[in-house]
Order: C-alpha cells, then structure tokens, then sequence
C-alpha cells in the first residue's frame, strides 16, 4: 500500500513538472507565485523519493534527455551564435581573457549538451551521465538565478534562436529540469541498461564524431536549421508602410508650460503664437512594425556619424546583394577579394550591391576607401551597422545575401559564394 501511494505521488510530481513546463510561456518576469509553486514541486519529488520505480524513472530520463537534445541541436546547428552569447557572458562576468576561447567552448558545451541528450534517451551510461546532467544543471541554475537578478545578459541563448525566453523565465525553466533530473537521480536503482559495453563506447565515440562534424559544417557554411529573422522568401520591410508620425514639443516663453503638438497642427501661421513659444525637443513615432533588427548608416568620414539608410539599402528596387562583414579585422581577405571578383560583371547582369561593416569593428573609413582601391570598385557604397544587428542578418563573416527588393531570396557564407552564372533563382 505504501508502495502504491509513494508510486502514485511520483507520477503526481510529473505530471506537475509537465504543467508547470507549458505554464512558462505565460510568466515572462518575477512571479513570486510560480516560483513557489516551483519550489514545492521540487519538495514534493524530494519527500516521495522512494517512490519513483523504473517506469517513472525512465519517464523522468527521457523527458531529461529530450531537453538536452533540443538544446545542443539548435545550438550546435549554430555554433556562431552561441560563440556571441559565451562571448556576451564573459565580458558581464568581467573574464575577458577567456574571450578567446568562446569558439571553443561553444563547440564543447554543444556537444555535450546533445550528447548528453542522447545517451540519457537511448539509455546509454544512465548512471554517469545523469551525474553529469546533475552538475550542469546545478552550475547552470547558479547562473541563471543570478541572470534573473541582475540582468547581466538579456538572453542567455539556452535554445539558441529557436526559442527566445527571458532570464526569469530562462531560470523557471532550469527549476523544471532540476525536478526533472532529481526524479532521475531517484530512479536510478532501478534502472538497468540495455547495452554491452562495446556497443556503447561505439555509440558515444559515434555521436561525438557525427556531432563535431555537423556543428563544423555549420560553421564553416551556414546553419542547415535557419532561426534567424533573415529566411529566404521573407520580406524585411512593411508592405505599404504607414507615414512616421512627428510629434514637436514648444515652451512658452513666459509662463514655461510645455506643449506637444503634431506637425501638421502647429500654427505657424499665427505671428503671436510664434512669438509666445519656442521649440523644445522633438519625437517621431513609427507606427510600422519592426522587421529588421540592424540600422545602416552612412557616413563620409571617421568624425561623422552618418544619417540612416536602411530602408533605402534593404529595400533597394530590383535586385542587389548585401555583402555582411560583422568583424572587419578578422573577416578573410582571400574569401572577400573572391566575393569582389565574382561581383564585378554584377552590374552588366542588373544587380546592384553594397556592403555592410560593423561599426563596432573600429575600422575607419580609410581602410574601406584602401579595400575599394584594392579590389579596383571606386563605386563600391558600404554602410556602417552595430555588429548585433549585422549577425542577426548572416551567420557568417563575410556573408552574401541575395534580395530582390526587400525580400531575401538567398543566403550564402562568403566562401560558398558562386559565380553570377550559377545563380538561377
């Protein structure tokens, strides 16, 4: 009987895991509610700990083992972007001599993210890897925790681009899989393995290759799963934009009482009007939703900051390339001089192109003037974009992309880019 009841109490626990999972979505801040909730759902499996059976057990390991495996593969397919978020984490945390390594440990932490995925859903080494899970998620919930408190790193980029959750909801979400990953330490007992020893050193050393060979490719081409806003066939402007509204706010000379009016209601015509109030400030509302998440500028020399050109780069009539370098400094010389080659009967065949560098990159516009003479493209525009903004765009440096108008038609990294010829879209 006290079997029973212990059995039925873990499946309770489980099942809480599993609603409280799908109730993330709607808590995107600080719920004093649900972290309770949250907290007696991990009490609850800690007090029926004898509880959990093999079945249970094997629930709990695969539901652990989904979650890792989700997680390393939309990191892992982009290694680049979680490189950014390591790099984002060591600066907050104020470790800039491990800068260099963030390449590295993306690729590390991908890989063991899925790998522990895998070997948990295929029940592979259970004892040692769900250890292993447990550390993890011990460190990764430290971390998350003090995300939540003190905002260090807007988005930690646990699901990479596939899932976009707040740092609260980053932290809940860690609660969960703790719950999760306790149900599994539990079980653990009773649960055996199906596996000799052969088959699974074969089947780790498999994955590990299989997995370091796919984040590679990704890196070294693009990601085959593509999360990011820039898809192909997607339009990156308003159709049909509404006009920006401006707002201008006048003082009155005498009394000091301020007015906001909208430009087309100011009375300039009135002389005692305007001699009674005096410009203040102004603001411009844009009622168009926000598709692109860069803004281009473009600026003659090191001392100017340049006026917005997105709109009229991105939405350039017919069809045109735009060729992304988010590092200048570290973007191969080769593989752009290449890009310049095979762009130079572009215009015989109606395309247009510019190029797009970081600003945050610190390359003054001298050496872009040096690269247009280098490559003979006295014509060449570029425009200057924060470097956020510009890897929203490409996972690569440099990238190429392909629009027609406003709408991307194509994306390549800039060593796969092919000859005009070969491009029949």
């Amino acid at each position: 009987m006290m079997n029973i009841k212990a059995n039925f109490w873990a499946y309770v626990g489980i099942g809480c895991s599993l609603v409280l999972a799908g109730s993330i979505a709607g808590v995107l801040g600080y719920s004093g509610v649900f972290l309770v909730l949250l907290l007696l759902n991990i009490a609850l499996i800690v007090l029926n700990r004898r509880g959990f059976d093999a079945t249970s057990g094997a629930i709990a390991r695969t539901l652990v083992g989904c979650v890792f495996l989700f997680s390393g593969y939309v990191k892992g397919v982009d290694p680049l972007g979680t490189q950014f978020v390591i790099h984002d984490y060591l600066e907050a945390y104020r470790l800039p001599w491990l800068v260099s390594l963030a390449l590295p440990l993306s690729f590390l932490l991908n890989l063991v993210e899925f790998g522990i995925g895998f070997l948990l859903v295929f029940n592979v080494w259970t004892k040692w890897v769900t250890y292993l899970a447990a550390l993890m998620m011990v460190f990764f919930t430290g971390v998350t925790f003090f995300d939540a408190l003190a905002n260090p790193v807007p988005d930690c980029g646990c699901f990479g681009e596939a899932l976009i959750l707040t740092n609260w909801q980053t932290f809940y979400k860690n609660l969960i899989l703790d719950a999760l990953v306790l149900m599994l330490i539990f079980a653990l007992p009773k649960l055996g393995e199906g596996f000799c020893c052969k088959v699974k050193i074969g089947l780790t050393a498999g994955i590990v290759l299989l997995f370091l060979g796919f984040e590679i490719y990704n890196y070294r081409h693009l990601p085959v799963s593509n999360f990011l806003g820039w898809k192909d066939g997607r339009r990156m402007l308003v159709e049909n934009p509404e006009p920006i509204r401006y707002y201008l706010t006048y003082r009155h000379k005498e009394t000091g009482e301020e007015r906001e009016y909208r430009d087309k209601e100011i009375p300039f015509c009135d002389t005692a009007w305007a001699a009674q109030w005096e410009f203040v400030s102004r603001r411009d509302e844009d009622p168009n939703p926000r598709i692109v998440e860069v803004s281009l500028m473009e600026r003659m020399d090191d001392e100017d900051e340049g006026y917005d050109v997105t709109d009229d780069v991105i939405g350039r009539e017919g069809r045109h390339f735009l060729i992304v370098v988010y590092d200048w400094e570290n973007a191969s010389s080769d593989i752009l001089r290449r890009i310049w080659e095979k762009l130079c009967v572009a215009e015989e065949r109606g395309y247009t192109y510019d190029l797009l560098v970081a600003t945050d990159s610190e390359t003054p516009v001298s050496d872009l003037e040096a690269f247009k003479t280098a490559v003979g493209d006295p014509d060449l525009t570029y425009c200057f974009g924060d470097d956020t903004g510009l890897k929203s765009m490409i996972r690569a440096n440099p990238g190429v992309i392909l629009m027609d108008g406003p709408v991307v038609l194509k994306r390549w990294n800039g060593r796969d880019f092919p000859d005009l010829e070969s491009i029949n879209l």
